[in-house]
């Protein structure tokens, strides 16, 4: 079957990896380039600080991410992110994602997952405020705040990898 689709072997995954799947945000116009490279970026420097990463990009995905995460491991060939588990003799226990809708028939394959709504598209820009805010908050002890008017999602995400 890894031969029909074209996946390629890996081997086993280091058990402290990170899998990122990517979306392709500019090639369908829901970005612009430079907004799909700070995406990424800042998934990085917030939620994925010093992780060993895996990429699999999206199929249709054109960012050139050996240049932007040169530690990255980057998985060639165009198959379909369903097929991942062909691919490695040992999944990483960790998979990330912004909106890859191939981690949908994954999820069960990962013990830990990072994924985001389809509001954080729009929202990624406020990641150093939700940052300090929540730093702040934990500085003053607060345990428990009120949320109004910020991506719920984003911020639990950052609660749960950022200021400690």
């Amino acid at each position: 079957m890894r031969r029909i689709f074209q996946v390629p072997a890996l081997g086993e995954a280091p058990k402290e990896a990170v899998l990122l799947l990517t979306q392709q945000f500019a090639s369908l116009g829901q970005l612009t380039f430079d907004e799909q490279i700070l995406i990424y970026e800042n998934l990085m420097d917030y939620y994925l600080r010093g992780a060993c990463l895996i990429i699999k990009p999206h199929p249709d995905d054109i960012l050139y991410y050996r240049l932007l995460f040169p530690e990255a491991q980057i998985i060639r060939g165009q198959f379909p992110s369903e097929l991942l588990p062909l691919a490695f003799e040992k999944l990483p226990e960790r998979a990330a994602t912004i909106s890859s809708t191939g981690l949908n028939l994954l999820k069960g394959e990962f013990s830990d997952i990072l994924a985001f709504n389809a509001e954080y598209e729009k929202t990624f820009h406020f990641n150093h405020i939700y940052y300090t805010a929540l730093a702040m908050a934990c500085f003053l002890g607060m345990s428990r705040a009120g949320v109004i008017g910020a991506n719920r999602v984003q911020l639990e995400n950052l609660a749960e990898r950022g200021p400690a």
